[in-house]
């Protein structure tokens, strides 16, 4: 009978999780933010449904009298404030709505890929 619970990162079975992850050539999983829904039978792992964490952001906003100030450029500095601590994270990703033009050019500057898959929200 096939059996279905849910793992955190330091359970044994993670570590054949991230096999599985690693061998596709998936993005490697955080193990602190990650939850795991695994199907073992017999003691073997099956199957599994992955749960992460995976921080969006934005909005980023500035008043608009304070729009583009040069060497002081707001959106610019909170932008790359939000990179570093992202990095800091030890993330494995991030997303932005870049709903507008100078989000836009912040995420194309920083490396960002516009994904052309389908992304679904709830």
């Amino acid at each position: 009978m096939v059996e279905y619970k849910w793992i955190e990162g330091e359970h044994s079975l993670f570590n054949e999780v991230a096999a599985v992850i690693e061998a596709n050539k998936w993005t490697p999983l955080n193990r602190k933010t990650t939850r795991v829904l695994v199907a073992i039978d017999d003691g073997q792992l099956i199957g599994f449904h992955v749960a992460q964490l995976f921080p969006h952001c934005e909005p980023l906003w500035v008043s608009p009298e304070r729009r583009g100030e040069g060497d002081q450029w707001i959106a610019g500095k909170l932008a790359a404030e939000m990179f570093l601590k992202m990095r800091d994270f030890n993330v494995r990703g991030y997303m932005v709505i870049a709903d507008n033009p100078v989000a836009q050019r912040l995420c194309e500057a920083y490396g960002m890929t516009k994904v052309s898959s389908p992304v679904y929200m709830m």
